[in-house]
């Protein structure tokens, strides 16, 4: 009997310690350091119930494949990938997606992935090939052809006078401007509220379209960081990353060639994806614009820095300079205050 058929599958219950701790220490081993993000585990055992091969996932991001080397050839990925594309279908995601090292991406294309961008180091794969190119393409209208096509890329947690001034110095250097809103729901300020401030605080520019960004602009699939090493330069992995995506899949399917970005004088992340994309984006006939941060009190207005203002005890009256109506009035509501108060909390 071959080795692949005396093993058994077992889910690993991620809410009992011990299972838990058994699957940390076996990825471990393998250089796999998770966040504490995983909302469900399985793994492949031999007759003693030890882990020999294991995979996880996040929603619709498939994560923390690891196998045992004497294992390697007998199609333990391949089982793996299928428990956990079917879990994901069962929970209604029905285009799971799988970050990984190149060096790997052939396998999983073996396993029915589709490669959505590559770089020297990581690769993005979709179960359904060509999901980012119908995301972007589901925003273009009839009569955008032969237009000149910005995007901006932003988080705004929340919406300032500095968000706005960039969506209107974008806006009069092209015909359609895309804004799209980082929909990953990590921030301060939830999505919803974030969205619907972009759109409310830019509705009189005609030609601004607001989308949530998807999972395919700067989300956990595109900014991985289970499988970096110390030596890794994490940053430059993860925006080159999420760079390529945006040139290879959204960009084409939106004629998009100029894409807007602050400068940034505060964030190194954020100083490091502009640069990223300074290289990334010319490849692809895409034009990097950096528009300088506008200030008040000689300082750059940031969402960072109405969130520790916020946090010391500002009022959102008080903020007149970094923010527009539509923020302030949002932080006078009943979700605003709750969001005040629990800044204020964890300050």
């Amino acid at each position: 009997m071959d080795m692949e058929t005396n093993l058994q599958r077992r889910d690993i219950l991620l809410t009992i310690p011990r299972e838990k701790a058994e699957l940390l220490a076996f990825l471990e081993r393998h250089h796999l350091h998770p966040e504490d993000d995983l909302t469900y585990a399985t793994a492949l055992v031999n007759d003693e119930d030890e882990i020999v091969a294991c995979g996880a996932s996040n929603g619709r991001l498939l994560k923390c494949f690891a196998v045992n080397e004497d294992l390697r050839g007998c199609n333990a990925l391949g089982r793996l990938v299928n428990d956990l594309t079917t879990y994901c279908m069962q929970q209604g995601c029905f285009n799971p997606m799988v970050v990984t090292r190149t060096h790997n991406v052939p396998l999983f294309e073996n396993c029915g992935f589709s490669c959505v961008a590559q770089t020297e180091q990581v690769g993005l794969l979709e179960r359904i090939p060509g999901g980012a190119a119908r995301f972007a393409a589901a925003f273009r209208q009839s009569d955008d052809a032969g237009k000149i096509i910005g995007a901006i890329v932003m988080n705004a947690n929340p919406f300032t006078k500095g968000h706005r001034y960039l969506v209107e110095q974008a806006a009069a250097q092209c015909d359609v401007l895309h804004v799209f809103v980082v929909e990953e729901d990590r921030s301060v300020f939830p999505f919803a509220h974030r969205l619907a401030l972009v759109e409310q605080g830019t509705s009189d520019l005609a030609n601004v379209r607001v989308h949530p960004g998807g999972p395919y602009i700067i989300s956990q699939a595109t900014f991985p960081r289970y499988f970096l090493k110390e030596t890794d330069d994490a940053a430059v992995m993860q925006t080159e990353l999420d760079a390529q995506v945006f040139a290879r899949a959204i960009a084409p399917a939106l004629n998009i060639t100029l894409r807007f970005v602050g400068t940034e004088p505060n964030c190194g992340l954020t100083d490091q994806y502009n640069r990223s994309m300074q290289t990334v984006l010319p490849q692809y006939g895409i034009r990097l614009v950096e528009i300088p941060r506008i200030e008040s009190g000689e300082q750059a207005i940031s969402a960072s820095r109405v969130r520790a203002l916020l946090s010391q005890g500002s009022s959102p009256e008080e903020l007149g300079e970094l923010l527009p109506p539509v923020t302030t009035e949002f932080l006078r509501s009943e979700e605003g205050r709750e969001i005040i108060h629990s800044l204020r909390q964890t300050k």
